[in-house]
């Protein structure tokens, strides 16, 4: 009987040194999942040279080899490393430049088309040009697509013309860090408010401060509610400053809102939860999403969710979540009336979000992916 060797898949994972979000969280996820239910193929990790395997817990089976390479330049060495190693597949969650430069078949995992749509404007140039330039030609190359959400496998069809068959959706998930506070989170919960200084009861928006966000129709909907309710229910942001986010903070003190709406910026992984557990609503009225991780994220952690009902956020809420139409800040402001002044209706949101964030989980998304990569690997793996 002759032995055959797994067939080896090369996973591109610089992003997730120092952190665990967005792309990042996504190809850690994955990979640990992958950890837990060992696959059929060989994983052979690309990763920084400050990436410490002791701190993401990968296996030792898991190989790791560290890019070479000045700035600028690494996608280059990656390509050829990757093809000198003798890698059957290449898996790119994160960027494209390597899928244009190599020889080895490649899949991708696609966001979102932003760049390509009406928001486009909402990145800065130099990502939108990038983008355009690059991703049709690697999509077209890859030998599959990975799409978070069908929103974003319909607009990879409609933008880049890819045949449907090319497309696979995978689903995205919470952690399991985002759930109902527990005891012990509800006795952590005092030092984190203290440290931020944050009110009783609050509504919080939770993501990058950006024009696609939709940051201003939100500030307009929450100043139109009556002063009893912004009283009682300040507005929290959490997230970062990003592209042409300047305006937000003015339009602030312009509303004369300084005491109601403040803008907390990032918090820590390990503080977000608590955010999410404490929040009377979770409010994402957000013109463009790829998936919308923050709804899922507040509606496992026990978090009335309010949002809206374009792009990719209707499959994430499904019927769990009040929707609104984000061009409309009259609809957020009644929205939000209604919900903060009808209990049996927090309490029904609160109990339908559970059981909605409960059909989606990164095991899942692992079996998927595991799939597509299994069947792309079917010329090497067939006796």
């Amino acid at each position: 009987m002759i032995d055959r060797k797994p067939p080896i898949v090369a996973i591109d994972i610089r992003e997730i040194v120092g952190h665990r979000t967005g792309k990042a969280n996504v190809v850690y996820r994955l990979i640990t999942e992958w950890a837990n239910k060992r696959p059929t193929w060989q994983p052979l990790l690309y990763a920084n040279a400050n990436f410490q395997p002791t701190e993401s817990n990968f296996p030792s089976w898991m190989k790791t080899r560290i890019i070479q390479g000045g700035r600028g330049r690494r996608f280059l060495w990656l390509a050829r490393d990757i093809e000198s190693q003798g890698a059957n597949l290449a898996l790119h969650p994160t960027g494209y430049h390597v899928a244009l430069v190599g020889a080895t078949p490649t899949i991708l995992i696609v966001y979102d088309l932003v760049a390509f749509g009406p928001f486009a404007h909402s990145l800065p140039w130099k990502t939108r040009l990038a983008e355009r330039l690059m991703l049709p030609r690697a999509a077209k190359k890859a030998v599959h697509i990975l799409a978070i959400s069908e929103f974003t496998k319909k607009e990879l069809i409609q933008y880049l013309d890819l045949p449907e068959s090319k497309i696979t959706v995978m689903p995205l998930a919470a952690g399991n860090e985002f759930r109902p506070a527990t005891a012990v989170d509800q006795k952590t919960w005092p030092a984190i408010r203290d440290r931020y200084q944050l009110p009783a009861d609050f509504l919080l928006f939770v993501g990058t401060l950006e024009p696609r966000k939709n940051i201003a129709g939100l500030l307009n909907a929450y100043h139109a509610l009556s002063k009893e309710l912004k009283d009682r229910y300040p507005l929290l942001l959490v997230g970062r400053s990003g592209w042409l986010a300047e305006p937000i903070e003015t339009m602030i003190n312009k509303l004369g809102e300084e005491e109601t709406i403040r803008h907390i910026g990032s918090v820590t992984p390990a503080e977000l939860p608590a955010f999410y557990q404490q929040a009377t609503a979770f409010v994402y009225p957000s013109f463009y999403e790829g998936f919308g991780m923050p709804p899922l994220e507040a509606m496992a952690s026990g978090c009335p969710v309010i949002t809206s009902n374009v792009a990719s956020l209707p499959e994430v809420v499904g019927q769990a979540a009040l929707q609104i139409d984000p061009n409309k800040s009259d609809e957020l402001t009644a929205a939000l009336a209604k919900f903060l002044t009808d209990t049996k209706l927090q309490q029904e949101l609160r109990a339908a979000g559970l059981q909605q964030a409960e059909k989606f989980s990164w095991k899942q998304s692992a079996e998927i992916a595991d799939r597509v990569i299994t069947k792309s690997l079917s010329p090497f793996i067939s006796s």
